[in-house]
């Protein structure tokens, strides 16, 4: 009798097993929950922030990264109308080090852009700063705001100007999925 070798397809196959969460994960998970402050927490020191407190103090105790992303909370829940000096101060916060990360990468650079190397680079900066789409639109408009009338910064300006127009759209389309996708078709 001649059998063939191989995989049986009467066979019936065992049930995969999930995997366990690994205990580095794990950790990593618990410390994301104890870094991430609580609403309220942070409600109260907006209040002592908006009665005058420094920044600085205000958040001293948080790591960088946590900083960054309370103070941009706090920038898009202020009302350029009614606290125009504390969205300021938020502004300068969140500007100024992409500002400077930019201008010793690009600054003084000259000649035609080069895409390809640059680009990756000024994405890479942006990101570490601004982690969101709108975020990222709202520092790069704001550092060549900034930079325009200073001579020498043709490049970066350029530059800044190449990525706004894909990242511009691009928050448009996703704005506009956002805003449209939940609202039922009238016309059926």
């Amino acid at each position: 009798m001649n059998r063939i070798e191989g995989l049986s397809y009467n066979t019936v196959s065992q049930p995969t097993v999930q995997p366990s969460v690994s205990s580095k994960h794990q950790h990593s998970f618990e410390q994301a929950l104890e870094t991430t402050p609580d609403q309220q927490m942070l409600k109260e020191r907006q209040q002592r922030w908006l009665q005058g407190e420094p920044l600085e103090n205000v958040l001293g105790d948080f790591d960088p990264a946590t900083q960054r992303k309370v103070i941009w909370q706090w920038y898009q829940a202020l009302s350029s109308d009614k606290q125009p000096s504390q969205r300021a101060q938020l502004q300068t916060k969140l500007i100024a080090p992409v500002q400077e990360r930019l201008w010793s990468q690009f600054g003084g650079l000259t000649g035609n852009i080069k895409p390809p190397l640059d680009m990756p680079e000024l994405r890479k900066i942006v990101r570490e700063f601004a982690p969101t789409g709108r975020q990222q639109e709202t520092v790069l408009l704001e550092v060549l705001g900034e930079i325009k009338p200073i001579p020498g910064n043709e490049y970066l300006s350029d530059l800044i100007r190449q990525e706004l127009k894909t990242l511009i759209p691009r928050n448009g389309m996703v704005d506009n999925l956002i805003r449209n996708s939940h609202k039922p078709d009238l016309e059926e």
